[in-house]
């Protein structure tokens, strides 16, 4: 049991100092309306698997054994994931670059750690500015983490484009590149289960090809195109 010590008492005089803890914290997926990121704690588990793993880091922590660090995959449970199950999801973690990274879909966010005492408030990091981004992996893995062939330049996956429908269901729009190309790296997948956006609340349906937004609970209809057939006929 820790007991504190009192008002002005010190280690040489027979006190006891503070415990200090670590917090670990990844930033928030979309700017506030300063432009700045925001942090988010992690949870007790991948706090403790953090602290380990930081802890062994440490002892190469020299510029010149970077290249020998690979990093390590930690299990992350995200806000939304109790409305897909709680299953969590695998991100990389690399030290040298305080970067996180989701494994099925390389999107990458900064990390860091903040030291406190213990039974004090945790304080988050200084806000900054610097967005998150799509990371590529090797080797390309798909929605689903499992490994995919390396893309060649007949791949449906660097040439499909997917489209959502207008409210009004009398117009296509097109997704972002980067969401095309995740919403190809899970239609690939054999299963083609259903698969939650990294970082928006949608959540697609190949099989009915949909996209429900999961707070709203508002859906449509989502259409892939390959570019290798133009028109009408190359929406599937």
């Amino acid at each position: 049991m820790y007991v504190g010590g009192g008002c002005g008492a010190s280690s040489a005089a027979g006190g006891v100092r503070p415990k200090e803890v670590t917090d670990w914290w990844y930033q928030s997926d979309e700017p506030d309306c300063h432009g700045f990121y925001t942090w988010i704690q992690m949870g007790p588990n991948e706090t403790i698997e953090m602290n380990g793993r930081y802890h062994d880091w440490e002892w190469i922590h020299h510029p010149i054994s970077f290249e020998m660090y690979g990093g390590f995959k930690l299990k992350m449970m995200y806000s939304h994931d109790g409305e897909i199950g709680g299953m969590g999801r695998d991100v990389h973690i690399y030290f040298p670059d305080m970067e996180m990274t989701d494994t099925s879909t390389g999107f990458t966010r900064k990390i860091e750690k903040t030291t406190r005492y213990e039974n004090r408030a945790p304080v988050s990091p200084d806000l900054i500015t610097t967005a998150p981004f799509i990371k590529p992996t090797r080797p390309q893995m798909d929605a689903f983490g499992q490994l995919q062939p390396a893309p060649c330049a007949s791949s449906p996956l660097t040439i499909a484009t997917w489209y959502w429908e207008s409210d009004d269901g009398q117009s296509w729009n097109a997704f972002t590149p980067d969401d095309s190309k995740f919403l190809e790296s899970a239609y690939q997948n054999p299963m083609r289960q259903p698969i939650m956006h990294p970082t928006r609340p949608w959540r697609f349906d190949f099989t009915f090809m949909t996209q429900l937004n999961v707070h709203t609970e508002s859906q449509r209809r989502i259409l892939r195109q390959v570019s290798q057939t133009p028109g009408p006929s190359a929406l599937f």
